[in-house]
């Protein structure tokens, strides 16, 4: 947040309108200066909110601020609105801030309690604390932006400046600049598309939408039997690409877009059908591996494990901590790979039964991807397709 702009008139006519100790700004120069220059780690005393203060807003040979005013009005603030040792929640979730009191000890910075450092008034020092993100939240986010290669490079230098902006003190002061433009897609759309995807969301009304195909000469062309009407319901995030969720009036069923692929996006004049409510966006990533589209199919899979348990993780990662796993038994063992437990426990084997709802094209993927771990036993359909496509593999490979 903000606290005042970067109008530079406005500050030149706030330094000549006011005189120390007498500005009803007070309060909102020295929240600027905590807001812009102070963290958890770079806690700010009286004196340097005064000299900060006076050297971005005072005007011509005259300060804005004295010293005795900062500590009259931090005094304030941090009694009356934000009292240390009391957790006044509604006025942090109101303000969307906190400023926070803290005392230097032998252990370092501590918060202060005016009881126990009655004797350490003088030594104080204070910072913001920006209740929207912590700065690990802060680097999580921009490291989400930094290696989405969908976004173009002016997308990611702008989402990442920003983000670095809510709390500058964590950073240099030197812009964040692009260090891969030649692996970004400098004609993305993604951010545009993601825009107004959620505008006609909120409005709940239909989307015409132009799909793309990349051809040989990596040119993004539009598709055949597009455009199309479908009812926008959620923009995922999957295998770092970006996906509109929508449901397909004539199929009668969800459909995945990649959302850098959508060429135009057009509204429709026509309410959505679909009951919203109903989509669960963290059992919908689960049971769609690779966001592929489709219905969903009850799945068996016999796992090996190895020394690490891999595919537990894998399992886990990909289909949630939902997925039902058993100790594979010896009639499966016999069936599928014509052995038993005895023999896998006299080679240091162990398999395990693994039963999952998803779509075929999900389980297809997921069996080629970690074919090493796993066997899908059932239904028989699927198995035969991932057959087919080992065999189309086996002949490029000789």
């Amino acid at each position: 947040m903000a606290l005042i702009g970067q109008n530079l008139s406005y500050q030149n006519n706030m330094r000549s309108a006011h005189k120390p100790d007498n500005s009803r700004l007070n309060v909102l120069f020295i929240l600027h200066i905590l807001q812009q220059y102070s963290d958890e780690d770079h806690p700010l005393s009286a004196s340097d909110i005064m000299n900060r203060v006076n050297s971005v807003f005072s005007g011509r040979g005259s300060d804005v601020i004295s010293r005795e005013t900062v500590k009259r009005t931090m005094d304030c603030l941090t009694t009356e609105l934000f009292p240390n040792g009391i957790y006044n929640g509604s006025v942090k979730q109101m303000l969307g801030f906190e400023v926070c009191t803290v005392v230097r000890t032998g252990g370092g910075w501590v918060p202060y309690n005016p009881i126990v450092h009655e004797d350490a008034k003088k030594f104080l020092k204070h910072y913001y604390l920006d209740m929207a993100f912590s700065t690990p939240e802060l680097r999580a986010l921009i490291e989400v932006v930094e290696s989405d290669a969908s976004l173009s490079g002016e997308d990611a230098e702008q989402l990442i400046n920003k983000l670095r902006h809510i709390k500058p003190r964590a950073w240099d002061s030197k812009p964040y600049y692009d260090s891969s433009p030649e692996l970004r897609d400098d004609d993305s759309l993604v951010i545009m598309n993601i825009d107004d995807m959620y505008r006609l969301i909120d409005k709940g009304v239909c989307a015409e939408i132009n799909y793309g195909y990349y051809n040989s000469d990596k040119e993004l062309k539009p598709k055949k039997g597009y455009p199309r009407v479908v009812e926008p319901v959620r923009i995922m995030s999957a295998d770092g690409h970006y996906y509109l969720v929508a449901y397909h009036p004539g199929y009668k069923k969800i459909v995945n877009y990649r959302v850098d692929r959508i060429l135009d996006i057009v509204p429709y004049d026509k309410k959505i059908q679909y009951d919203k409510s109903k989509f669960n966006p963290v059992e919908y990533r689960q049971h769609h591996p690779s966001m592929f589209s489709g219905e969903l199919e009850k799945f068996r899979m016999l796992c090996r494990l190895d020394n690490n348990n891999t595919i537990i993780g894998i399992l886990i990662d990909t289909f949630g901590k939902g997925v039902k796993i058993l100790k594979a038994n010896d009639k499966d063992l016999k069936q599928y790979l014509n052995t038993s437990r005895a023999k896998c426990k006299k080679k240091g084997e162990d398999w395990i039964n693994v039963n999952v709802d998803a779509t075929e094209g999900g389980i297809i993927l997921f069996a080629l991807r970690y074919g090493e771990f796993c066997r899908v036993i059932s239904p028989e359909s699927t198995v035969e397709e991932i057959g087919k496509r080992i065999d189309m593999t086996k002949e490029l490979y000789g």
